[in-house]
């Protein structure tokens, strides 16, 4: 059965493409960025919005194949850096660590990554639980 009105999932059930806002289903939520090809420019891997909740969130991100050179990963709130992930050494990122935030109510959330030298594929997710106040 298709899910009816679900953002990247219309009545008809064909993927139309990413979600422009995070996912919810009950109190938890998701973005999936896909496989993505970056390399030494900065790359945006999901760009998205929160709803009227604050949430607990976790962004794990990895690459299939190793690379060489240091990896930097950054997550934006509203435009605004908050976080930054330096890594020397690629094999970590295929061990899919997870950094961990506090999402506010209606953020714009960004997360990229770029390469010091070359290029690869990844991904990048963010999983969460939802916290809503009752009126």
């Amino acid at each position: 059965m298709a899910i009816i009105g679900g953002a990247g999932n219309p009545v008809g059930g064909s993927f139309t493409g990413p979600a422009e806002a995070l996912e919810v289903i009950g109190n938890h939520h998701y973005a999936l960025s896909g496989s993505i090809q970056f390399d030494t420019n900065e790359t945006t891997m999901i760009d998205t919005q929160t709803g009227n909740y604050y949430s607990k969130s976790f962004i794990q991100y990895g690459m299939p194949s190793a690379t060489s050179g240091d990896i930097t990963t950054h997550v934006y709130f509203n435009g605004v850096e908050v976080m930054g992930h330096e890594t020397n050494d690629s094999a970590t990122l295929d061990r899919r660590d997870a950094l961990k935030l506090i999402i506010p109510p209606y953020t714009d959330v960004k997360v990229t990554i770029q390469l010091s030298t070359g290029s690869s594929t990844g991904f990048c997710s963010i999983t969460g639980r939802i916290y809503r106040t009752r009126d």
